[in-house]
Parts: structure tokens; C-alpha cells; sequence
């Protein structure tokens, strides 16, 4: 009851732990193995420059790295009411943003729900990065993070506050952002053309 961070980014850890149970439920039987390895990551020090992700990433082997499609990157995603956004750092022309913006927007249509792309360059002068994705961005990984935010908080500011608790956070939101990436990336692991539904 006394902890805060309950949206930023209590909210984007219980997605991603929920999307990979249920990816684990497909993986675990070699007929329901998607096409594509997915590695789920939950690293600390969000309002540190995204220090544990920097840390994370650079642990791996370069040709690993060079494997990776892309990233999704999960932040503030238990208060929104009908719009998410995707930030990025390559431009919308990218075959890959293509394909993140794509895939998570066809889906949002199904769920009549909307996604919006916002792209921003890094300044590479500056060592502080706005998103998480800017890490992945900064080693040639191409990467997107999804949130209820449309612009970057500035340091400490609106997230993660003592006002940022549990009965703030809306469950309904959490789950339509988790059928929302699970249902894009199951799209595009197994081909399909449409959304599947199972109850969360």
C-alpha cells in the first residue's frame, strides 16, 4: 500500500510478465512454436538513463544483438483511456518501424482502440536518452516504446511519484495493452492475418 511507481512502471512489468506467460503457454508445445525467438527483459534503473537496459544490452554478444528485428519497450501503460503511442528514433520509413507501427495498429483497430507514432531523433552529443528504446537505438537495435505518455517526462517529473499508486492504475487498460502487443506479436510469429482472443 505504502509503494509508488504503480503506472511508471509498475504497469509496463506486469505486461510484459503477462505477455510472457502467455507466450510461454505457445512456446512450451514444439506445435504451437512460433517462427521467431522472443527474449523478454526486465531490467532495473528506468529513471537512471535506462542504466540496467544500457547494462543489459551491451552484456551481449554483438552478433546477438545483430539477430534482434526489434525491441518493444513497455512504459506508463495502466492510465490511458483510447490511445497509445509509439515512439521511435528511425524514421516511420524504416521496413522494421513499418512493421512495429503496422502490427500493433491493425491490431488496435480490431480492439477499436488507436496508436499514434511519434518519431525522434537522438542526440547523440547527449548521453541522457528520452526512452527506453534509445538505448537499443544507440547499438543499431531498432526499437519502439509503447506508452500512454505523447511527449518524454522531463527527469523525475510525472512518473513514479507519491501519487503514482495502485489506485491510480486502471486494470482494463493493462489488459488492453497487453492483448495488444501479444496479439501484434502473435500476428507476426505465426502469420496470421487477423487477431485471436483468449481471456487474461
Amino acid at each position: 500500500a505504502l509503494s509508488v511507481g504503480s503506472d511508471s512502471n509498475g504497469s509496463g512489468i506486469v505486461a510484459l510478465l503477462e505477455i510472457a506467460r502467455l507466450f510461454s503457454l505457445l512456446y512450451s508445445n514444439p506445435k504451437t512454436r512460433g517462427r521467431y525467438n522472443l527474449l523478454f527483459g526486465l531490467t532495473s534503473g528506468g529513471p537512471y538513463n535506462y542504466n540496467g537496459t544500457q547494462k543489459w544490452l551491451r552484456s551481449f554478444d554483438q552478433r546477438l544483438r545483430e539477430s534482434i528485428d526489434y525491441a518493444i519497450c513497455l512504459n506508463s501503460i495502466g492510465s490511458w483511456d483510447n490511445e497509445l503511442w509509439i515512439h521511435v528514433s528511425k524514421p516511420p520509413e524504416n521496413a522494421y518501424i513499418k512493421q512495429i507501427f503496422e502490427g500493433l495498429s491493425n491490431v488496435a483497430e480490431e480492439l477499436d482502440l488507436k496508436v499514434g507514432l511519434k518519431h525522434k531523433k537522438i542526440n547523440i552529443s547527449n548521453p541522457r536518452v528520452a526512452w527506453e528504446h534509445e538505448q537499443f537505438s544507440r547499438l543499431r537495435v531498432t526499437a519502439a516504446t509503447l506508452s500512454e505518455l505523447s511527449v518524454t517526462p522531463e527527469l523525475l517529473e510525472s512518473t513514479g511519484g507519491l501519487f503514482d499508486t495502485r489506485q491510480y492504475v486502471n486494470e482494463t487498460a493493462i489488459v488492453r495493452g497487453v492483448k495488444l502487443v501479444a496479439e501484434s506479436l502473435a500476428v507476426r510469429s505465426y502469420d496470421l492475418l487477423v487477431y485471436f482472443n483468449y481471456i487474461v
